[in-house]
């Protein structure tokens, strides 16, 4: 073993010979030696090795700290005209734009452009000599600001009065643009109520089961509409005064949807007063059944 002196306490220690290069301490405490600093983010004390006293990290206790130090901005006083401005905290900012810089040096401004006072802020601001004319905001966002204070409601070129009109479908008040009275759909208030009026309004091909049912009303001699509006649902056989018959297609009319989606319209219509009788595919295809069904729901 060798005996050697610590640098920082003077107490004498015992190493390895393979040590007597590299060890210079005695103990951690004496090779941590530290000493106390203050935040300059959130001005809090801590401890730090007196080795990384020249380092940049040891200004902060923490590196959340450094990374908020170096995020966020503060209001400063411009150094020429006094007026405040923001700038970010990394920033050694002295001057509230470049105008005042020059200004601060004796120099009027660059003399190869023209001086123009953005329209928005106030700012001055140079542009070349060739948009002297027609330059009037110093930045985008202050014309983009300009611009959606001045062009909107009745102050846009391409504003036009709207017009209340009554919903075809529903009766209800809405309001469109005059431009949009050429389309079909400016007639009703909705998307839904369109698509309502077309179901209930437009003729579609009849079904097999409607055709074999049509041929047996008519042998029947029963005056009969079909495809009749009824409420809010459109019928395959109106019967006046109050009697409505259907012709169920087997496949269709057996899924589990339409079923509840049929047994929801027969209560709607029973409570207005109407009458209805339903015969599937298979009882058509037996016409003495499907007469039969017919003279029972009218006797």
């Amino acid at each position: 073993m060798i005996t050697k002196i610590c640098e920082r306490c003077g107490k004498q220690f015992n190493i390895y010979p393979s040590q007597a290069l590299t060890r210079r301490y005695c103990s951690r405490e004496c090779f941590r030696n530290k000493t106390e600093r203050v935040c300059q983010h959130c001005g809090q004390t801590f401890e730090t090795n007196v080795c990384y006293t020249k380092r940049a990290a040891v200004k902060f206790c923490s590196q959340a700290c450094y990374h908020a130090s170096k995020i966020g901005k503060t209001t400063k006083l411009c150094a020429y005209c006094g007026n405040p401005f923001e700038s970010y905290i990394t920033r050694h900012r002295k001057f509230c734009s470049n105008l005042c810089y020059l200004r601060s040096r004796g120099n009027p401004g660059d003399l190869s452009k023209a001086e123009k006072v953005c329209e928005t802020c106030g700012k001055h601001f140079f542009v070349k000599l060739s948009k002297a004319n027609s330059a009037r905001f110093c930045s985008q966002p202050c014309m983009l600001k300009w611009r959606s204070a001045t062009f909107s409601g009745e102050n846009h070129p391409r504003w036009t009065p709207r017009v209340t009109l009554i919903c075809q479908q529903c009766g209800k008040e809405y309001t469109r643009r005059q431009c949009e009275l050429r389309h079909d759909i400016s007639r009703f208030c909705s998307a839904s109520c369109h698509g309502r009026w077309r179901c209930l309004h437009c003729s579609r091909k009849a079904t097999k089961p409607e055709r074999t049912a049509m041929e047996l009303l008519e042998s029947l001699d029963i005056d009969f509409q079909l495809q009749k509006p009824v409420g809010r649902y459109r019928v395959d056989f109106f019967i006046e005064p109050d009697k409505i018959i259907e012709a169920d297609g087997d496949f269709w009319h057996s899924r589990p949807d339409q079923i509840a989606y049929g047994k929801e319209r027969d209560s709607i219509l029973h409570s207005l007063g109407y009458k209805i009788l339903h015969i599937s595919g298979t009882q058509l295809q037996n016409r003495e059944t499907a007469l039969a069904m017919i003279k029972e729901f009218f006797s």
